[in-house]
């Protein structure tokens, strides 16, 4: 229900959006809205409302969130796209309980509105996971590669009204392969954890395990943009928290910290995390970010300089590969920036070589 009165805010800046569809015409913005932040607190004690739900002794109240939320008098028609995908799991899974379609068709209608997949999606899964609910539909007894998301996206295509998401077959799809893969991350059935211990078997990898070993005691810091984030939705994991699963798991005195944001900027990273990171004393600092402006360079060029006064190693990619920051004029600075903040450090690597 929160869902759908945050979307039907959305719909009322659209004028694509079908008005009868959408329709809260009795309910006021702020209305809507208390409607969303009651979800927000709702979602914010998955632990106590699971006690809550067992009968155990829980500071769950109830009356609070959850009622408002249930007493909410929000039209919602067949056509919506969380019905008509509710249905299209009904058919599909008919002998799943009503609370176990909702619960996945739930994250579905969260998903299509890409602008809250860090936050509240993620609680989402939390507080069903918590409560024992399905979050994907593996669980349901449902195939997830590529090909049966695409077939279930023409299968839907057309069928919903007019949205302020997108609903085109692709649309679902990529909606069904973000639901799978954080599926199976927050249930750890494909985690960060998992990948480390399979790559750890590998034979290729094996042969780096005495290095791994012989790494002396160390931390590194990890601020970075998307690339570095176990959230990201395209796979299992980031190469981040995989190397840092491997390490806790073969030599844990090689620690790792990661300060993560993502579309982080230099002039982003100098904000919201340089002090924190330099506050953790790091002795190495990796920084993966973007540089799209003066700014961001100038930002970059103090972050590594003050990373360097703290004797810490810093190394960067080369290239993040982001569109708006390929200007050959500004890649050649951001190379200038790097060597110059670990040039006078014996024994450092030539920046200019990092991958």
């Amino acid at each position: 229900m929160a869902v759908h009165a945050y979307q039907i805010l959305l719909a009322r800046k659209q004028p694509n959006a079908d008005p009868a569809c959408w329709a809260a015409k009795d309910l006021k913005e702020t209305q809507l809205e208390a409607l969303v932040a009651h979800q927000a607190s709702l979602l914010s004690s998955p632990a106590a409302a699971r006690a809550w739900a067992l009968g155990d002794p829980s500071a769950f109240d109830p009356k609070k969130d959850l009622q408002p939320l249930l007493a909410a008098d929000l039209p919602m028609p067949a056509n919506l796209p969380v019905n008509t995908f509710t249905a299209y799991l009904r058919d599909r899974a008919p002998h799943h309980r009503n609370e176990e379609i909702r619960s996945v068709a739930n994250l579905y209608q969260t998903v299509l509105e890409v602008e809250r997949d860090g936050d509240r999606l993620q609680d989402l899964y939390a507080f069903y996971i918590a409560l024992g609910l399905p979050v994907y539909i593996a669980q349901l007894g449902l195939p997830g590669c590529d090909e049966d998301f695409l077939a279930t996206g023409r299968l839907l295509e057309g069928r919903a009204c007019s949205s302020p998401v997108g609903l085109s077959a692709a649309e679902w799809q990529i909606a069904g392969r973000k639901i799978w893969n954080w599926g199976e991350k927050n249930l750890h059935v494909h985690d960060a954890q998992v990948l480390g211990d399979e790559l750890l078997d590998e034979p290729d990898v094996k042969v780096l395990e005495p290095k791994m070993k012989a790494l002396r005691a160390q931390r590194i810091a990890v601020i970075g943009h998307s690339f570095t984030m176990d959230l990201h939705w395209a796979s299992p994991s980031a190469f981040v928290p995989i190397v840092t699963a491997m390490f806790a798991r073969k030599n844990p005195g090689a620690q790792f910290r990661q300060f993560q944001g993502g579309g982080l900027t230099s002039s982003r990273a100098f904000k919201n995390f340089y002090q924190d990171a330099l506050a953790w004393q790091p002795n190495t600092v990796l920084l993966v970010v973007i540089n799209r402006t003066e700014q961001d360079l100038a930002d970059l060029r103090i972050m590594g300089q003050g990373v360097k006064a703290a004797e810490a190693r810093v190394v960067m990619f080369d290239d993040v590969h982001d569109p708006d920051s390929a200007d050959p004029e500004r890649r050649t600075k951001e190379a200038g920036i790097a060597r110059s903040a670990d040039r006078d450090r014996e024994g450092q690597p030539d920046l200019s070589r990092i991958t």
